[in-house]
């Protein structure tokens, strides 16, 4: 699970190679675990591990670059 723009957000595989940020409601958390109560559909392919990377890739598609 990543912060985007203050919201709880995963990364949800919504084509292939293509992410995309979803806001989620978190319930209890461990050490290993996060519990996801909404935002999250049974058996949708999510970022689990290494979701930081994802991030700085979405980031780059929404940076503007003035010259």
């Amino acid at each position: 699970m990543q912060t985007l723009e203050g919201r709880s957000v995963i990364f949800v595989l919504v084509a292939p190679e293509t992410y995309e940020a979803r806001p989620v409601t978190v319930g209890r958390a461990g050490r290993d675990m996060i519990e996801i109560l909404s935002g999250l559909a049974p058996g949708e392919s999510f970022v689990a591990e290494n979701a930081f990377l994802v991030k700085a890739e979405i980031g780059k598609g929404s940076a503007s670059h003035d010259h």
